[in-house]
């Protein structure tokens, strides 16, 4: 065997946690070669599970440092890691965490992480155009209600059905955490990037609706019909425009188009 396939073989093996290529390792008499092997798959493990804590500090401060060791043991198990980028082995982890038998009744821990993924997201998101109040002034008045709001790449609203956010706000603010606790609404946070910074705040019911719809296509006049379901019908469109006027001030919308 050559050097080099003996060494692909050797990573695919500490990758998949497998132990194929022991019969060929050549180690000093009285020594145990899966053992060798096995303390280079313990390694890349750790290093993984270093990266995934990296990428999760509030859910690390959460769970605390042995439970969450023993969560990404079990993460990486599931679904190890098959990118070359190391920015990738967190991408699951919220997946993982709603469906994993040990931690899907605790929706914060979910929620916590699928903030802290939203929170990288944005800040890697593609660069777009970023409209302003000047082109909302460009829109004449025959094409406000056909007008579409076209949201910027760099936003993701993540939603909570736990108190997973008002957690994840103290232990960011390193204070003692609230209990956990299921909300009898859900919640939603608005993640978006503005001057090359990741921001976050929760939104109003009703706003995180406007958002989505304007994000799926509706136009104006249609956020403004659907809001007045919300709440008052006659000042339905005043605050459609309000929040309009929010979005742009707070680089969320690419263009308007008219």
């Amino acid at each position: 065997m050559r050097l080099s396939e003996l060494q692909a073989r050797m990573q695919a093996d500490i990758l998949a946690r497998s132990t194929g290529i022991v019969p060929r390792l050549k180690v000093p008499s009285g020594t145990d070669a899966a053992r060798r092997l096995g303390v280079y798959q313990d390694a890349y493990k750790l290093r993984l599970i270093d990266m995934l804590a990296t990428y999760h500090p509030v859910l690390l401060a959460y769970m605390g440092d042995a439970a969450f060791n023993t969560m990404a043991n079990a993460y990486f198990d599931k679904f190890p890691s098959s990118h070359a980028n190391a920015r990738n082995v967190a991408r699951r982890l919220p997946i993982f965490l709603k469906v994993a038998i040990n931690y899907h009744h605790i929706a914060a821990l979910a929620e916590i992480a699928s903030l802290e993924r939203a929170i990288e997201d944005v800040f890697d998101a593609p660069d777009s155009n970023i409209a302003s109040l000047a082109d909302l002034q460009q829109v004449g008045p025959q094409s406000v209600e056909t007008m579409q709001i076209i949201l910027a790449p760099a936003m993701e609203i993540v939603s909570f059905t736990s108190n997973g956010y008002d957690i994840f706000l103290a232990l960011k603010q390193e204070t003692t955490p609230p209990p956990h606790e299921q909300l009898e609404e859900p919640a939603n946070v608005l993640v978006w990037r503005s001057e090359e910074n990741s921001r976050f705040r929760l939104l109003a019911a009703e706003e995180a609706m406007l958002l989505k719809e304007a994000a799926s296509g509706k136009s104006f006049a249609a956020l403004c019909e659907m809001a007045a379901f919300m709440e008052d019908g006659e000042t339905a469109a005043a605050r459609v425009a309000g929040y309009l006027v929010e979005w742009l001030n707070s680089g969320l919308v690419a263009r308007l188009a008219a």
